[in-house]
């Protein structure tokens, strides 16, 4: 064994015994992974999309609340020259749809209660539900369940090595790609390994 030999061993037991142990057990390797959605069953999602005629017209978000905005404006876009205007109030969690000749400024935040054209649902799907009714074509929620993915053929012993590999071969991965760190459980050889690097004391081969 060369002095090049011993210095990397000596290198890479203080990078195995500084790293951080991210709360996870040795004998510790590392990957790369990243995170896909995928269809969710209702109720189940991690994130909500506003999906119109099987195409999405409002990305993703965490919450449903955060759909709404953007859905009232898209709404209010596409059904203009239909006479047909979509409000929401926050504070009472109601939504309105109303014709615009019953209005003399469209640019208010939310009709009157009085407005017999106002509708109120129980919920965020029965309002999609009834918009669907009302324009003849179907606006639902899509729900989508964040996975966490590990890329192949990569595989680490330390978290440095782990960090480094993606920013140098950046075409290979997305922009969510990240270490992570897995526990060798049942790999009793591996075990014994890594607490051979870890204590030996390799100064003494010098």
């Amino acid at each position: 064994m060369t002095i090049s030999d011993i210095n990397f061993l000596i290198k890479l037991q203080k990078e195995l015994n500084t790293q951080d142990t991210l709360n996870q057990s040795d004998p510790k390797y590392w990957v790369i992974a990243s995170s896909i959605f995928q269809d969710s069953p209702a109720c189940c999602g991690d994130y909500y999309s506003i999906v119109h005629n099987c195409g999405i017209v409002v990305p993703r978000k965490k919450t449903k609340e955060e759909l709404i905005p953007e859905l009232i404006e898209y709404l209010n876009e596409m059904y203009n020259e239909d006479k047909l205007r979509f409000a929401y109030a926050k504070e009472i969690y109601t939504f309105a749809i109303f014709d615009s000749n019953d209005r003399e400024e469209l640019d208010i935040e939310f009709p009157p209660v009085s407005l017999t054209t106002i509708i109120e649902p129980d919920s965020f799907e029965e309002f999609l539900l009834q918009v669907s009714e009302l324009t003849k074509s179907n606006i639902s929620l899509s729900e989508e369940a964040e996975k966490l993915v590990i890329y192949p053929d990569a595989v680490y012993l330390t978290q440095i090595d782990a960090e480094k590999h993606p920013k140098e071969n950046s075409s290979h991965f997305d922009a969510k790609a990240h270490t992570y760190a897995n526990t060798a459980l049942g790999s009793p050889r591996y075990e014994c390994l890594i607490k051979l690097l870890q204590t030996t004391n390799f100064q003494k081969l010098k």
